[in-house]
């Protein structure tokens, strides 16, 4: 079959690889979608993420994708030949504390990904093997580009749940990118108003089409300023996504912490590296006893939250 394999820095190619072969409990999946993550960016540039230093020469990309269950096992119950699934790219042992507690991502013997870092093979392929617990079966209306989504949905979904929002909450979203513009279409309907800040004029659009009710340059000037001028009193719940690649994004941080009101909510979706730390004003939070919540998870299944039926990835799926 043929393949995205990374060989380096620089160096993706389309090769033709061998098939994979599914284990036991896997499904032969057909990729009919797989979205372009600024993981892979990263992984093009040659750059570490996290706790990875490095990344798998020879390793097929592809972590957001979408696909049709092309081969099964014969004895494989819930499953058919032809089913469209979305497809969660976290490889766990489904045996250890935090696993059996839906915080899979924190797998104790080390979660792996597919098409990321040190894990399996990607959906960036004609074929790719997928456990079948990570399978998410496509309703008829939602289309295989759209499933291709819910990955960044999901990360959008928990840290919405995770937020303490309220109907009528006050909202500041800093960056708009893949996860701020899901969070922005999921409050839309029920926030009080929704600011949304981002250098990019296409990303501003977006968001004054999905939502928000007013947008923000923060290169065109005080951007606490103008967010002050819609809540004097502050946001209840602000969301920071801090993309290292967009400058601006560095001081999002502490912004976020000036335009919060007094015990008010700043939620961390996306952070790379440690530079919008250094820059934040730590009597700020302090005083204002603002409430700083992390989704470092991205999804979650925690059984008291009704477990995988009701986890971030199904409700991403059912909300699309």
């Amino acid at each position: 079959m043929r393949a995205l394999v990374n060989r380096g820095p620089g160096d993706f190619r389309i090769e033709e690889v061998p098939d994979p072969r599914p284990g036991p409990d896997e499904l032969l999946v057909r990729p009919l979608f797989t979205g372009v993550c600024i993981t892979d960016k990263h992984v093009y540039e040659g750059r570490g993420f996290g706790h990875r230093d490095s990344w798998s020469e020879g390793l097929v990309m592809g972590h957001e994708f979408a696909g049709v269950v092309h081969e099964m096992p014969a004895d494989m119950d819930g499953w058919m030949v032809g089913d469209r699934v979305a497809v969660d790219p976290r490889i766990y042992c489904n045996q250890c504390l935090n696993c059996r507690g839906g915080f899979v991502t924190q797998c104790e013997r080390g979660a792996r990904w597919l098409g990321v870092g040190d894990g399996r093979d990607g959906g960036y392929a004609e074929l790719c093997a997928v456990p079948a617990y990570a399978c998410y079966r496509l309703p008829d209306a939602v289309t295989d580009e759209l499933g291709s989504v819910v990955e960044p949905a999901a990360c959008a979904t928990r840290s919405v749940r995770l937020s303490g929002f309220a109907s009528g909450d006050n909202v500041v979203i800093l960056g708009a990118e893949d996860y701020g513009l899901l969070i922005l279409q999921q409050l839309s309907q029920t926030a009080g108003e929704v600011v949304v800040v981002d250098p990019s004029q296409v990303r501003r659009e977006a968001a004054l089409r999905l939502g928000a009710t007013h947008v923000v340059d923060p290169a065109a000037g005080s951007a606490a300023g103008a967010i002050r001028q819609v809540f004097p009193r502050g946001a209840d719940l602000v969301f920071v996504s801090m993309e290292d690649y967009v400058p601006a994004a560095n001081d999002y941080l502490r912004l976020g912490f000036s335009v919060a009101r007094v015990q008010g909510t700043v939620g961390i979706v996306r952070a790379y590296g440690d530079a919008p730390y250094a820059r934040i004003q730590p009597h700020v939070p302090m005083l204002k006893e603002v409430t700083v919540r992390h989704f470092g998870a991205f999804f979650g299944i925690e059984p008291i939250r009704g477990g995988r039926a009701r986890g971030d990835w199904q409700l991403a799926v059912d909300g699309m």
